[in-house]
């Protein structure tokens, strides 16, 4: 073989190797990674960074606009994904819900666990009982970046005591380093004490708009509700976006009530401050409530 020939040959090698590490870094290094099934039933899930995915116990949707349904218990959607390296930071966003069912409690229960590398982010979770007993499409968000790996990574649903069907659209996983919506404080928290007087139940949900919060308080013969509000989460300083503190306030007639939220282990610690704004004499006063997710 001529040397010229041979040059030629070591040229095209190395653009060929060059096209190869170039197609890989654009396929690693990917910042949004989603799995949408909104063409369903006529047509394929749209995919992004997805290197595979299966079910099983599901359809493809055919009511009430396109997604995958778990049908049964044990029901599961898992999803495998490749990172080039551990994000900073990284969300996970679901839109989802739990379909309507008059036989069901709540009008409709369809709990399911998601776990990432085998280990759970929630256990248990009902879109509508934590969306204020919605039964139509929601968005959840919940900072993952600590449940990620270096290379292959995997995501799970898996259905547990449905009354009836979960329905998933969409579910997207950011990398880009913005700000993600933590998760921590979502849920249905009911107090501890059967016997308060005070908060009964708190339902916190994510909205496209940010973090909502929903008391509810002890009367007779139902729960006092005292509405829905905005929750901002608080971090320890400027840069901290893993908020370990929360706080909303309720601006009534008579008085304001402003709320904080932490943790104690397991438990959220509820601290509501009453000031009153209606002439009445009554001494503004502090509360305290532990409440556990349910």
């Amino acid at each position: 073989m001529s040397e010229r020939k041979l040059k030629v040959k070591k040229i095209v090698g190395l653009l060929f190797c060059s096209l190869l590490i170039f197609s890989f870094t654009i396929h690693a290094s990917g910042r949004q990674i989603y799995l949408n099934f909104s063409n369903y039933p006529d047509g394929p899930a749209f995919t992004k960074g997805i290197k595979s995915w299966n079910s099983s116990g599901t359809d493809k949707n055919p009511y009430y606009e396109n997604s995958l349904r778990l049908l049964y218990q044990g029901s599961t959607l898992t999803a495998k994904f490749y990172l080039e390296t551990r994000p900073r930071q990284a969300e996970l966003k679901v839109n989802h819900l739990s379909s309507k069912s008059d036989n069901c409690r709540g009008n409709g229960y369809s709990p399911v666990t998601i776990s990432i590398n085998g280990d759970p982010l929630v256990r248990n979770y009902d879109v509508a009982q934590n969306h204020g007993e919605s039964h139509g499409y929601e968005t959840d968000s919940w900072r993952i970046s600590s449940y990620l790996n270096q290379g292959l990574n995997q995501i799970e649903w898996k259905a547990q005591n449905l009354c009836s069907h979960y329905w998933i659209k969409r579910f997207e996983i950011d990398t880009a380093g913005r700000p993600g919506a933590e998760g921590k404080f979502l849920g249905r928290w009911v107090n501890v004490n059967s016997e308060t007087e005070g908060i009964t139940k708190l339902i916190i949900s994510s909205t496209e708009r940010g973090k909502k919060i929903r008391a509810f308080g002890q009367c007779h013969p139902e729960n006092c509700d005292s509405g829905t509000t905005t929750l901002n989460e608080l971090g320890d300083n400027v840069s901290d976006y893993d908020a370990s503190w929360a706080i909303a306030r309720w601006e009534k007639g008579f008085a304001d009530k402003t709320l904080t939220l932490h943790f104690s282990g397991d438990l959220l610690v509820a601290e509501i401050f009453t000031v009153f704004k209606d002439n009445s004499g009554r001494a503004n006063y502090r509360s305290v409530y532990r409440l556990r997710r349910r």
